[in-house]
């Protein structure tokens, strides 16, 4: 008992100092744009130009880019991360499962500015033909949707190895028990695996917008 009050401490402990630091750096981020929002008031979230020399900021391209992009980067990848880590934690047999696990962990680890690189390199040219096979008029693959399709990629490897730790945190016995009703394994998937696993998959897609927010070299390069 002693000991669990011991992890139960240090836990809490740990989990105060993260909060400090989040309140830290939020309080830092206030502090330093009271300047701004000083000169500008509410305009500051409403107004497009941002010219330094000339004293006007404003923010709303930059909000508006960044929910763009990080709208069509979890439209893209949610869906399929999800069924990913539905089918190798429910589908894959076993011996598989390890070499995706390490797959999926490598990408999900992979700097930025590789993807943004490969987005320069590959992914821009390959919109622009997209886009002109679909008829839009774009004067390059520089667009809002090139980097939302990029950032969808960066963050495909994070949503799937969350979720598919969310998926093997359901009991063994609640997958037996849909199965001995008579279940089919795509119905014990939709029915049992997935409702139980829910907490875990909006954890996961949240996560996976906190990086999609977070990004700016990626998507720099490509925009």
């Amino acid at each position: 008992m002693k000991r669990f009050d011991v992890l139960r401490g240090v836990s809490l402990g740990f989990s105060a100092v993260a909060a400090g630091a989040l309140l830290l750096v939020a309080g830092f981020l206030l502090w330093a744009s009271l300047p701004a929002l000083s000169h500008e008031g509410l305009g500051l979230f409403g107004t497009a130009t941002w010219a330094y020399r000339k004293a006007r900021f404003g923010a709303a391209a930059m909000l508006y880019g960044t929910a763009v992009v990080s709208g069509i980067a979890l439209l893209l990848a949610a869906p399929l991360g999800i069924a990913t880590a539905l089918f190798v934690s429910e589908v894959l047999p076993q011996r598989f499962r390890t070499a995706a696990k390490v797959v999926v962990e490598l990408l999900a680890g992979s700097p930025s500015v590789v993807y943004g690189l490969l987005g320069v390199l590959f992914l821009r040219s390959w919109m622009q033909s997209l886009t002109e096979r679909l008829g839009w008029e774009t004067l390059s693959g520089d667009t809002l949707l090139t980097a939302g399709v990029l950032l969808a990629v960066m963050i495909l490897p994070t949503i799937v190895s969350l979720a598919e730790d969310a998926f093997e945190a359901v009991p063994a016995s609640r997958r037996d028990a849909a199965r001995g009703l008579g279940l089919t394994r795509a119905e014990t998937c939709l029915t049992v695996v997935v409702p139980m696993a829910a907490p875990g998959l909006v954890g996961a897609v949240l996560l996976a917008l906190g990086r999609a927010l977070g990004e700016t070299t990626a998507v720099f390069l490509v925009v």
